[in-house]
């Protein structure tokens, strides 16, 4: 019996190894785009890649607030963090995938609208 228990206890343990170093792969591969070398970022991976790509999470800068409000809510969902995790997720996020501040290189700037050309008429038509 006590086989059996140890035999499953190292499956799930190697499984979770494994998963644990997919899920980092995938944070360097998808699309080629990669989340920021930064403190914080392994528990990302392992929190918020079991159910998002890497496209995903950088998809859309948010405020520390908004990141606040999106872990919460990913918690609501099922996400399973420890206060301590929660933390480390939305201080890496919120330091690292923030909204851009207006006129930085990451800001989105719109830009106007091309004035439409003007029709020309050849003369004598």
């Amino acid at each position: 019996m006590r086989t059996r228990f140890r035999v499953a206890a190292y499956t799930a343990l190697a499984t979770a190894g494994t998963m644990v170093g997919v899920l980092a792969a995938t944070a360097v591969i998808a699309g080629g785009m990669t989340l920021p070398d930064a403190p914080g970022r392994a528990q990302v991976i392992e929190s918020c890649m079991q159910c998002h790509g890497v496209d995903v999470i950088l998809a859309r800068p948010r405020s520390p607030e908004e990141w606040s409000q999106t872990v919460s809510q990913m918690i609501g969902y099922g996400a399973i963090l420890t206060d301590d995790q929660y933390q480390t997720v939305v201080t890496y996020l919120s330091a690292n995938l923030d909204q851009p501040e207006v006129g930085t290189a990451r800001a989105f700037t719109p830009q106007e609208p091309a004035a439409p050309a003007e029709a020309s008429v050849p003369e004598g038509h």
